[in-house]
C-alpha cells in the first residue's frame, strides 16, 4: 500500500457511514506547508426545528486536536467558541464523554446536530437540557469548555 491510499482508506474509514446518515456531505482539503486542514461541509436535521448546515474543520495531521464545528444560523449560542464554533463538550473529560479523531465524522456530525437541538431548546425554555461544565478555560491552546458531550 503507497502513501497515498493509506490516507485514502483513513478518509474512507473516518467519513464511514455519512453515505448513509449525511449523504450531502462534501470535503474540501486545505492543504499547504504544515498544514493538513480539511473542510466537511454537511446539512443535519435538528429534530423539531429543521435544517442547519454545519461546517467541521479538522486538522488532519494532528488528530488530537479538538475540531472547529460551526452552524450557518447567524443567532449567538449559549455554549460557543470567541470564534463562533460550537463548544459541545470539556476538553478535560475522558474520551468516552468527548468526541475523539476515531470516532469519525458522522458521530461528530451527530453531537453537533444533538448540541444544536439543545440550543433552540435553550432559547425556547432558558434551561440547557443536559450536562454542562463552567466556562472557565485551560490555559494551552485548543483547549475548550462546556457543553452536551456524548451521553
Amino acid at each position: 500500500m503507497t502513501v497515498g491510499e493509506s490516507a485514502e482508506t483513513a478518509t474512507l474509514d473516518f467519513m464511514r457511514g455519512c453515505d448513509v446518515g449525511y449523504p450531502d456531505v462534501q470535503r474540501l482539503s486545505v492543504a499547504g506547508e504544515g498544514f493538513d486542514k480539511v473542510l466537511y461541509i454537511a446539512s443535519v436535521e435538528v429534530d423539531h426545528f429543521g435544517r442547519q448546515q454545519v461546517t467541521v474543520l479538522i486538522d488532519e495531521g494532528s488528530t488530537h486536536l479538538r475540531p472547529r464545528v460551526w452552524t450557518t444560523d447567524p443567532r449567538p449560542l449559549k455554549h460557543q467558541f470567541k470564534d463562533g464554533s460550537l463548544c459541545m463538550w470539556y476538553v478535560l473529560d475522558p474520551p468516552g464523554k468527548r468526541w475523539v479523531h476515531e470516532d469519525g465524522l458522522v458521530a461528530l456530525l451527530d453531537l453537533a446536530k444533538f448540541h444544536l437541538y439543545r440550543e433552540e431548546r435553550y432559547r425556547e425554555t432558558g434551561r440547557w437540557m443536559g450536562p454542562e461544565a463552567p466556562h472557565i478555560l485551560p490555559t494551552y491552546p485548543g483547549a475548550g469548555s462546556a457543553s452536551a458531550g456524548k451521553g
